[in-house]
């Protein structure tokens, strides 16, 4: 029964997140191979808010706080489900916008200490923590404490130092809210504890880690203040990992013995390509799947790379990690770059060498407070890192967008200009206004390729890269299309190898089809000045430009022009 209720639950918050809509397909960073680092160019400290272009990765940032109030060292997300939040380290939640401050932690909480916060990954409002020893979640916008568990009353947790419970940096609830993974080691104690966070009751449970000889060897009220028990649970809630004095060790979700891990170094849960749930780790760079113990390079069998990382905070972007790459003269990669400081993307698949270039982030410390620490959000569209800026004395959060704005190119056909300020790359969801100017005499007559229609000027919304045409009547002597049109149809389109262009004239004619690109540019001739009778007829075409080969992929407009005096365009996609 207990099991049935479970399933309930989960497909009940499926339901929640799938209701929340669909994450729509970003225009991220173009996907590259890793050959090694790339060398800086000297950049100034940006001023607060201040939005700068990187100088070796050409991606935007900015610069959101101006006290040295740095980002957050963990494992755990930044930003809140939404990206609308973001948390800093000091405790201050921030809206993601414009900076401004939303709310403190201790102030949210009614002046009362708030701690190891993690942001939900279900409800953008929720925050999970620890009050004592109780586990609770705050709603950050009505203020709302909900007591989860007593972990103290309920499951004999205990604590050294003034009732605080610490909760490890890795990643302790599971992808959809389900578990929470909980010790008391470092804080004088030796249980752990599974917490069913939608029912509060314990779903599994550890009386005493020091039973496990492999975890520690003594206890840290026996004399050793520096024994930790590291926990963290995977994004599916199927396995727990338990870092000890020496090892990492394998459990299942009952907390049941499974293995000892590699060797890993700083490491956190992800899913990889293939839908494993992985343990990813960086000194070295490699990740381990955990149903099959398999080890998987990061970047390629000789590269190193160490740093840190972070690849559970974007839940909804699987597939990728994000390493914070220190100095490392002795690492050269197969640029011959000694390895240097970098935030990269890398996709976790077999491969094991394609990456996005993320941002340097002008960063010579490598200390718990100086370190880079980039953790993106859960689209992994934005990332937050640290910066002391090459030595600067006080350290800074940044957010770096990780997705290219879209491109919007306007061309013409015929006599007229589109205003010169819409070309240009914007953001999704900019709205931009595009108008048509026809030449003195002429008229505009309609857009073509990613816009139809006949309104000018017309307001759209970037949602992708765009190409429009504006047709105007001119010097071919485009007439208004109420005169009639020649039925140009392409099929099939898009197309691979070859396509079939098909018109019909309604009397004889000499008949030129053409193909431009979006640049306006003619780069093949299919037809050139042929007379043709009345009739139908249909050419095909292999994507052969005008000076042989094959056209790169990409969008083309075939043309047809008759008697020289009409003109008809058709937006046709070449798949290579």
């Amino acid at each position: 029964m207990k099991t049935f209720i479970s399933i309930l639950i989960r497909l009940f918050i499926l339901n929640i997140v799938l209701g929340m809509g669909v994450v729509k397909a970003q225009n991220y960073i173009p996907v590259t191979t890793w050959e090694g680092p790339l060398d800086p160019a000297p950049q100034s400290l940006p001023a607060y808010m201040e939005e700068v272009v990187d100088s070796v990765f050409n991606t935007r940032f900015r610069r959101v706080t101006k006290d040295g109030d740095r980002g957050y060292y963990s494992l755990r997300p930044v930003f809140n489900r939404n990206s609308d939040k973001f948390l800093l380290n000091s405790g201050d939640i921030r809206n993601t916008e414009d900076g401004t401050l939303f709310g403190t932690l201790w102030q949210l909480a009614g002046n009362q200490s708030f701690r190891n916060p993690i942001w939900s990954k279900v409800d953008p409002d929720i925050i999970y923590g620890t009050m004592n020893l109780k586990f609770v979640s705050l709603n950050v916008v009505t203020k709302d404490i909900k007591l989860i568990r007593d972990l103290e009353a309920e499951d004999g947790f205990t604590s050294n130092d003034n009732g605080k419970l610490y909760m490890d940096n890795k990643q302790s609830v599971s992808g959809d809210d389900q578990y929470v993974v909980l010790s008391d080691v470092t804080r004088g104690g030796k249980r752990i504890a599974v917490i069913d966070i939608q029912t509060g009751e314990r779903h599994a449970f550890m009386e005493d880690a020091y039973a496990h000889t492999d975890l520690f060897t003594v206890r840290q009220d026996d004399g050793d203040p520096n024994a930790r028990m590291n926990v963290g649970i995977s994004p599916n809630g199927d396995y727990i990992i338990l870092g000890g004095e020496y090892h990492e060790h394998l459990f299942d979700d009952k907390l049941n013995y499974i293995r000892k891990l590699a060797n890993h170094g700083h490491a956190d849960f992800a899913i990889d390509t293939d839908s494993n749930e992985v343990y990813v780790s960086i000194c070295p760079a490699k990740y381990e799947i955990l149903s099959t113990g398999e080890i998987i390079d990061l970047l390629g069998p000789d590269s190193y790379a160490c740093g840190h990382l972070n690849a559970s905070a974007n839940y909804k972007q699987p597939g990728w990690v994000y390493l914070s790459i220190n100095d490392d003269p002795n690492d050269i990669g197969a640029n011959g770059n000694a390895q240097g400081y970098e935030i990269c993307a890398v996709k976790l698949d077999r491969e094991g060498t394609n990456v996005r270039r993320v941002v340097h982030p002008h960063n010579t410390g490598q200390s718990n407070e100086t370190s880079a620490y980039g953790v993106p959000n859960p689209e992994g569209t934005l990332l937050m890192f640290n910066s002391a800026w090459d030595n600067e004395d006080v350290v800074n959060a940044y957010i770096v967008k990780l997705t290219d704005p879209y491109k919007l190119t306007t061309t013409t056909l015929g006599k007229g200009n589109v205003l010169s300020s819409a070309n240009g790359y914007y953001d999704e969801g900019t709205e931009v206004k595009i108008t048509a100017v026809p030449d003195w005499q002429e008229s505009f007559l309609r857009w073509e390729v990613d816009l139809s229609g006949t309104e000018n000027p017309v307001t759209i919304t970037i949602d992708s890269n765009m190409n429009i045409i504006a047709v105007f009547t001119g010097a071919t002597g485009i007439i208004d299309e109420n005169a009639g049109r020649n039925s140009l149809q392409i099929y099939p389109n898009p197309f691979t190898d070859i396509t079939t262009i098909q018109y019909e004239l309604d009397k004889s004619a000499e008949v030129k089809l053409s193909v431009i690109n979006l640049a306006g540019q003619e780069v093949a001739v299919i037809l050139s000045d042929t007379n043709k009778a009345a009739g139908k007829y249909a050419t095909q075409w292999n994507g052969t430009g005008e000076k042989g080969g094959k056209l790169p992929s990409g969008t083309y407009v075939v043309k047809l022009e008759v008697n020289n005096m009409k003109i008809e365009t058709k937006k046709m996609i070449l798949n290579k």
